[in-house]
């Protein structure tokens, strides 16, 4: 394999470990502010999370929360968090890219390698989404920032 694709996927490893690790701490935000919802003992909130919230994918997890919020703060969700339930799509669309499209790497021999890599998806055609530095750090601002108001809310 060509050196210059190696440290393309050897890049693509790196960040996705991380977009994934972001995505983990996001996902248990919610998973805790939805068992802390739902009950008031530490007993039934290790019930809750382990035999309920666990089984529930990360999907599921947004849209019972945006429900939850809708119904309970609707000046907030309207207000104060227009653009969370956006934003969580985004993260979860952005997980998904990255735990599921392989790095393109076939480039032709002499062909100039770039230094971002590129993810491939096949579904409906070929379709590729380019991962620069800049995307990747303003991932990880997006994912911190809903983790801070998911907090914020469970605080109201």
């Amino acid at each position: 394999m060509d050196e210059k694709v190696k440290r393309l996927i050897d890049l693509s490893i790196q960040y996705r470990g991380n977009i994934l690790h972001h995505c983990i701490l996001l996902e248990d935000t919610i998973t805790d502010y939805l068992a802390m919802y739902f009950v008031d003992t530490l007993e039934r909130y290790k019930d809750i999370r382990e035999v309920v919230l666990d089984r529930l994918t990360f999907d599921n997890k947004i849209a019972t929360l945006d429900e939850l919020i809708k119904r309970n703060y609707p000046d907030s969700y309207k207000n104060k968090y227009p653009k969370l339930f956006s934003e969580l799509r985004y993260i979860k669309d952005v997980r998904n890219s990255v735990a599921h499209w392989p790095v393109y790497s076939h480039y032709k021999e002499g062909a100039k390698i770039p230094k971002e890599f590129s993810l491939i998806n096949f579904r409906n055609g070929v379709g590729k989404k380019v991962f620069s530095k800049g995307e990747f750090e303003l991932f990880q601002k997006r994912t911190l920032k809903c983790i801070d108001v998911i907090k914020k809310i469970g605080k109201e």
